[in-house]
C-alpha cells in the first residue's frame, strides 16, 4: 500500500506530457511507472491528447485518484488536474490575447490536522514564442488576479515557457514562492534540456537554450521539498525497445505545507 501524505501537507507534481505521436505507448508506460512511484496527491498535466469522445491520454494515469478534470479542444492545448482529494469546484482563466490557451483551476479539499483546507491549484501552458514576453506577462497577470481573489493557499503550476531571468519573471508577486528555486539555490533545474533530452533538442526553437520552463509557485505555507522528475531514460517493458525519456519536458515535484 502506498504511503499517504500526512495531514497538513500536500504533494504536487506538474508535467507537460508532450502531445505527439513519438513513441506514445512507451512514453506513457514510463510516465505511469514514475507517477506510481512518486504518488503525488495532485498532478497537473499539459499537452494532454483529447479525443472527440472525451477520452484523454491521461485517463489511465493515477487510477487511485478519483477526482479529475480535463479541459481543452481535441487537438488543442488540453490541460488536466488529477487529485486524490475531492475537487470541490473548478474554474477557467481565459487569456484575452490567446483564446487557444488558458489556465485551469481546481479548488481541492486537503486534509489538515483540524479538518480540511481549501487549496486552489492552477495549471497553465503559456505562449511559447521566444519573443512573446509581453503576451506571457499578460497571461500571468490574469492568473495572478484569479489567485489573489482566492482566500486560501494557492499553487500555480505548469509549462510557463520562459526561463530564469527573462522579462516576464516579475509578473509573479513575491507573495508566491518559486518552490524549486527556494529549495535548490542556484542549481539550473532545467526542465527543457537540449543537451540531454533528444526530444527537447529536436523541438527547440531557433536560438533556444536549455531552460527551466516548468514551475510550481506556492502561497500558503512552507515549501519543504522540490525536485526535477521524469529526467532519466526509462527502459520499456519490451526490452528490445531502447530506453527513452518520458517526455520532451521534465516534471517538477514538490511537498508543501498547507496553512
Amino acid at each position: 500500500m502506498m504511503e499517504l501524505t500526512p495531514a497538513g501537507l500536500i504533494t504536487l507534481l506538474t508535467l507537460n506530457v508532450f502531445q505527439t505521436f513519438t513513441s506514445p505507448a512507451e512514453r506513457y508506460e514510463a510516465i505511469d511507472r514514475e507517477l506510481t512511484t512518486l504518488n503525488p496527491d495532485v498532478a497537473t498535466f499539459q499537452e494532454v491528447k483529447l479525443g472527440k469522445s472525451g477520452a484523454s491520454s491521461i485517463d489511465h494515469l493515477l487510477p487511485s485518484h478519483a477526482h479529475r478534470i480535463v479541459k481543452g479542444r481535441p487537438g488543442g492545448y488540453v490541460q488536466a488536474i488529477v487529485s486524490r482529494h475531492p475537487i470541490l469546484r473548478t474554474l477557467e482563466v481565459p487569456f484575452r490575447n490567446n483564446r487557444a490557451r488558458m489556465a485551469l483551476g481546481a479548488v481541492i479539499a486537503v486534509p489538515t490536522p483540524g479538518g480540511t483546507r481549501e487549496v486552489l491549484v492552477l495549471t497553465t501552458h503559456l505562449d511559447y514564442q521566444l519573443t512573446h514576453h509581453s503576451e506571457r506577462r499578460a497571461q500571468l497577470k490574469a492568473i495572478v488576479a484569479a489567485a489573489e481573489s482566492f482566500d486560501g493557499p494557492v499553487a500555480v503550476t505548469g509549462d510557463l515557457n520562459f526561463g530564469d531571468g527573462e522579462a516576464e519573471s516579475d509578473a509573479i508577486p513575491d507573495t508566491f514562492t518559486d518552490v524549486w528555486r527556494a529549495l535548490n539555490g542556484a542549481a539550473p533545474g532545467y526542465t527543457w534540456d537540449r543537451e540531454k533530452n533528444p526530444m527537447a533538442k529536436k523541438g527547440s526553437l531557433v536560438g533556444e537554450p536549455s531552460r527551466r520552463l516548468d514551475r510550481i509557485f506556492w502561497r500558503g505555507g512552507r515549501a519543504l521539498e522540490s525536485r526535477i522528475v521524469f529526467n532519466q531514460r526509462v527502459r520499456p517493458a519490451d526490452t528490445t525497445r531502447p530506453a527513452l525519456f518520458p517526455s520532451d519536458h521534465y516534471g517538477v515535484f514538490a511537498k508543501l505545507e498547507v496553512r
